[in-house]
């Protein structure tokens, strides 16, 4: 899933403030971070790289709609 992010989400600093990212890394060109979580329906992962102004999610099926919402939510 691919989304413009809004200043919550602008990068991975910010983004860290307002959910519990762990930060992973950064190049030239990108910057991403991991969101690691815990629920009663078992533990995800998602992949979060921010790269020209642009956020890249990269999880499981079962997450990505559960991501968009909070994403959505926090604008």
């Amino acid at each position: 899933m691919v989304i413009v992010p809004d200043r919550q989400f602008a990068n991975c600093k910010i983004a860290s403030g307002v959910i519990p990212l762990i930060y992973g890394g950064r190049d030239r060109d990108e910057e991403w971070g991991y969101l690691y979580g815990e629920s009663k329906f078992g533990n995800y992962t998602a992949k979060l790289t921010w790269h020209d102004k642009q956020l890249t999610i990269d999880a499981t099926e079962k997450w990505i709609d559960f991501l968009g919402f909070l994403f959505h939510f926090f604008k």
